[in-house]
């Protein structure tokens, strides 16, 4: 019997990725923990922003931040971090477009807070 095999009252094995089943190999393994640590850092800046709050929520199983209008909830922005050409991003998760580098938090940060203050003094 395989470590996969479902035995009652036993701790089961994770499956393999469908990449490894098909024998094409490992997939190349981005780990979350920097992708969280990105959105954890750009999450406090906005505790500096009045107006605004930020919370963590998950689309799709990816963490992403919930930027939020205090006084407009409807004018919410959702960022993501994406690993791409050999760096993180950050990005609109609903306009799928980037926003900037994920080095750049301060730069980020107060993008996304002016885009929202033209959003709700609308």
């Amino acid at each position: 019997m395989g470590t996969h095999a479902k035995v009652p009252g036993t701790r089961q094995a994770a499956s393999p990725p469908r990449d490894v089943e098909r024998g094409r190999g490992p997939v190349t393994f981005i780990p979350q923990r920097e992708r969280l640590s990105y959105l954890f850092h750009l999450a406090q800046l906005f505790e500096r922003l009045h107006g605004l709050m930020a919370v963590f929520a998950v689309i799709d199983g990816f963490v992403v931040l919930r930027v939020i209008p205090v006084r407009q909830p409807r004018g919410a922005r959702t960022v993501g971090c994406v690993y791409k050409q050999g760096q993180w991003w950050f990005y609109d998760v609903r306009a799928d477009q980037i926003i900037r580098p994920a080095n750049e938090l301060a730069a980020t940060a107060r993008e996304i807070g002016t885009q929202m203050e033209t959003v709700v003094a609308a």
